[in-house]
């Protein structure tokens, strides 16, 4: 216990060291970084509590049913992405960590070690996810005005065990495929495991007969009793985000005895997950760490891995960039944990498309109809923020220590520049435009709507992958072999905090004019072309001058780079 409590303080000293890095340009980053987060957080935290729960709450009978539905809705996502997000962080740190392999050379125990690695898998697979969860929590919070006591209760009898479970869940999931890729490989492991994982989130939902609380927006009351009576069909009792919401819901009405039921379900559920954890650890972790390294060794005696003819020919005409884009798509295909987060995006996506299929297509009310295109627009943006951090930002410092032989080559950095930059842009429009394209056919957008929603997610793929790609040049981390790290580093949290900065910049400048021709419909005035105009021109200069920012700081920073 000694060492591991040795060890524990060794990496804390090492985070507070790079946190409170007294270097200038490492303290003007680490504080602009803390800045732009602060500031995204209270404005995330103000959005939900004054134009979402504020709103809903005023709603007679049904306000905070719907909010609590909201709440429970959201935490379930937030837990689906845990789960995956812990998987991944768990193949990365427990097996993929040359840390790991050193460690194991120490006088450190089997136990002491596994407790170490399950502790950084908890802290990199759920601040980013908490940090985006803590402002829905806090206005939630807020609607129903809780005291300090509430706050002190929910945060460590409700959080931190909604937490744990999930964590616990997908460090479970990662050493078990770990043992079983000795049979068959990580890669079919984890396609095999994502059709599954989509399977029960269909059924999921299916069995949930959402289709049962659609109702039409016309101000019918009596469709509104009828959704109220039918409201408790999506009431899971089994389910961590239940008790999170019920736990929430007894503090708010003093019924400590329903605190004290749903809390220990929680609390329970997560001592019993980890103990699990802990057993798995125990009887697992060394055997799996040793078939990690034997399916490391085979795959690179493979040579099966090759990039089809049919993309290489998306990539730019030049040979030097074709080489690199090879080099890149080749890297990315032989990396199983490259492949478990692209599949968390898509399963983020497909759980929302297929939600899509069940709002309500009768809508009468103009203002409902602006209000369900921003919110598709706004987690749209939300995705294409989270994939241009995760999988393009990294991109750079992916090229490891030996980057130093790119910059002595015939080969230009301003071609490796371009490079990363055109792959992130192509890659980006593939993703970017269907998921424009469906999500508008599927909430039945026309005319006006769709062309913005169309042309405002083909601006955000743009500007977010320049945004990316230039601020991965900037603030590379060349030590760290691990994507997801990377994207945790200091740049990478100032990368999404800008992203998310600039998302909802975006989703304002594209709410204004669709305001102006809901308000034009409505009345049946002149249409206002002017406005809508000059609306316009602001989000195209808004765009331009982030890319020409990005990409220009991004050059400028490699440019500068010694060797």
């Amino acid at each position: 216990m000694g060492t591991l409590n040795t060890l524990i303080r060794c990496k804390l000293t090492l985070w507070a060291s790079t946190i409170f890095e007294v270097r200038r340009d490492s303290l003007i980053r680490n504080l602009s970084t803390a800045v732009v987060l602060a500031v995204l957080l209270y404005s995330a935290y103000r959005f939900f509590y004054d134009f979402i729960f504020t709103y809903v709450a005023s709603l007679q009978e049904i306000g905070f049913l719907l909010i609590d539905r909201l709440v429970s809705t959201g935490f379930l996502a937030f837990f689906i992405m845990l789960v995956i997000s812990s998987f991944i962080a768990a193949i990365a740190t427990m097996f993929r960590s040359e840390e790991t392999e050193y460690l194991f050379s120490t006088p450190l125990t089997v136990l002491d070690l596994f407790t170490s690695k399950f502790i950084d898998t908890v802290v990199f697979s759920s601040w980013a996810i908490l940090i985006m969860a803590l402002p829905i929590l806090y206005a939630y919070a807020r609607i129903r005005d809780f005291g300090v006591r509430e706050y002190a209760l929910a945060g460590v009898f409700v959080l931190i065990p909604f937490l744990l479970i999930a964590v616990s869940i997908g460090t479970i999931i990662a050493i078990s495929a770990v043992i079983l890729s000795r049979r068959v490989s990580l890669k079919k492991l984890i396609f095999i495991g994502a059709l599954v994982f989509g399977g029960l989130i269909y059924a999921f939902i299916a069995f949930s007969g959402p289709t049962q609380l659609q109702i039409p927006f016309n101000e019918d009351f009596r469709a509104m009793n009828l959704f109220i009576n039918n409201f408790h069909i999506n009431s899971h009792p089994y389910t961590p985000n239940f008790w999170l919401v019920e736990s929430l819901r007894s503090l708010d009405l003093h019924k400590y005895g329903e605190f004290f039921l749903y809390s220990s379900a929680l609390v329970s559920s997560a001592v019993f997950s980890c103990a699990l954890v802990y057993l798995l650890g125990m009887k697992l972790f060394f055997p799996a760490w040793l078939v990690s390294l034997e399916e490391r060794s085979n795959r690179r005696d493979a040579r099966g891995v090759h990039v089809p003819k049919a993309l290489l020919t998306l990539a730019p005409t030049s040979s030097q960039m074709r080489a690199l884009f090879a080099k890149d798509s080749l890297v990315f295909l032989r990396d199983p944990s490259q492949w478990a987060q692209l599949f968390l995006i898509l399963a983020l996506l497909a759980v929302y498309f297929f939600n899509l299929r069940f709002v309500p297509l009768n809508i009468e009310i103009e203002k409902w109809r602006t209000i369900i295109a921003m919110m598709n627009f706004g987690f749209s943006g939300f995705i294409l923020a989270t994939l241009a951090v995760r999988f393009i930002y990294p991109s750079l410092s992916l090229e490891g220590n030996s980057f130093w032989v790119i910059g002595t080559a015939p080969l230009s950095l301003k071609t490796l520049f371009r490079e990363k930059f055109w792959s992130a842009l192509i890659t980006f429009f593939i993703v970017a435009e269907p998921v424009a394209l469906f999500s508008g056919i599927l909430l039945h957008l026309h005319g006006f709507h769709l062309i913005m929603t169309v042309g405002g997610i083909f601006l955000m793929s743009v500007a977010l992958s320049c945004l990316a790609v230039g601020f991965g040049a900037a603030f590379p981390v060349f030590h760290e072999p691990d994507p997801s790290r990377i994207a945790s580093s200091p740049g990478g949290i100032l990368t999404i905090a800008v992203s998310l900065g600039y998302v909802g910049l975006m989703t304002g400048l594209i709410a204004v004019p669709l305001s102006i021709y809901t308000s034009y419909l409505v009345s049946g005035r002149t249409f206002p072309s002017l406005a809508i105009a000059v609306c316009t021109v602001l989000i195209l200069l808004l765009n331009v001058g982030l890319i020409v920012f990005s990409l220009r700081f991004g050059a400028a920073s490699l440019a500068g780079r010694e060797f």
